[in-house]
């Protein structure tokens, strides 16, 4: 999991703005629906050409999800 805080931002590399920032908190709705209210962005990364986020606290800290199953709180 790469955090700002760690590295900072990649040179020559454009982080798309996704309206969500480490700190922020958030709700979390999986794919099923169920929704997991009390969360802090903690990390991101890219997958794919997408920004995903990583959320605390979870019982899976290395699953990041998309910005669309995230609102912020």
């Amino acid at each position: 999991m790469a955090n700002s805080n760690d590295f900072g931002p990649l040179k020559g590399c454009v982080m798309p703005d996704s309206g969500f920032k480490i700190g922020d908190e958030v709700v979390y709705t999986n794919s099923y629906g169920v929704v997991f209210r009390n969360k802090t962005i903690v990390g991101t990364e890219i997958v794919d050409g997408e920004v995903r986020y990583f959320y605390a606290p979870t019982d899976a800290p290395w699953f990041s999800v998309k910005a669309k199953q995230l609102k912020k709180e």
